[in-house]
């Protein structure tokens, strides 16, 4: 069904945003593995390795910084629940879009920072090194997977406050119309998200595991 169970537009941005990062990933890791198997198949000495690092990178990036679209969700939930009214007659399709794209890219140049060594490997190599494997790359490397755990703790923290806002907290008896109805999109919308969001941050940490062994 798409975005179409998220009401506000401010919401729905940042999902096409999640989608699209997803859909990148695939289609990375599913480019690498079957160039790889056509290369095992035929028995193909690898040349040049600076394709598979940058499809291999493009696609740890992705994965990142689909984690921080969905924590600015979490966070916009919140927001929701404690200004309701406010929220639901206000949208500003820039704002999403500004912090979409500023997830993205810092994301993304941080990672890439983490993975070449503070950029050192691109000057020597003139190739892009995006391999946690590297001995330049350890130290960086460990500040990146401490970054994303926190990430990831910091999100599902978020998604804890969203729950007890949305369905533990006692609510005024005396709320207008617009504010219930806020409040029953984002008790939807929650349901929705939770199983996303736990794969997600499952996701991301295996990601960060798999590329340490």
């Amino acid at each position: 069904q798409g975005v179409r169970f998220l009401g506000h537009d401010n919401s729905k941005i940042m999902f096409n945003f999640y989608y699209f990062l997803h859909v990148m990933t695939t289609l990375m890791f599913a480019s690498l593995y079957f160039f790889e198997i056509i290369r095992c198949e035929h028995k193909i000495r690898a040349q040049n390795i600076s394709n598979e690092n940058l499809f291999r990178g493009i696609a740890i990036c992705a994965v990142f910084s689909s984690n921080h679209i969905i924590l600015i969700l979490s966070v916009e939930r919140v927001y929701s629940s404690v200004f309701p009214a406010h929220f639901e007659k206000n949208s500003n399709r820039v704002l999403a879009y500004f912090l979409a794209i500023s997830a993205v890219l810092l994301t993304s140049f941080y990672t890439l920072m983490c993975l070449t060594n503070n950029l050192q490997l691109f000057y020597k190599h003139y190739v892009p090194f995006l391999d946690e494997r590297l001995p330049e790359n350890a130290q960086t490397f460990s500040n990146l997977m401490k970054f994303m755990t926190f990430s990831c703790v910091f999100s599902i923290v978020m998604l804890c406050v969203d729950i007890y806002l949305n369905f533990f907290r006692r609510r005024v008896d005396n709320t207008s119309l617009a504010v219930s109805y806020q409040f029953a999109e984002n008790r939807r919308v929650i349901l929705i998200l939770l199983p996303i969001e736990l794969t997600n941050t499952f996701l991301t940490l295996i990601t960060a595991v798999s590329l340490i062994i």
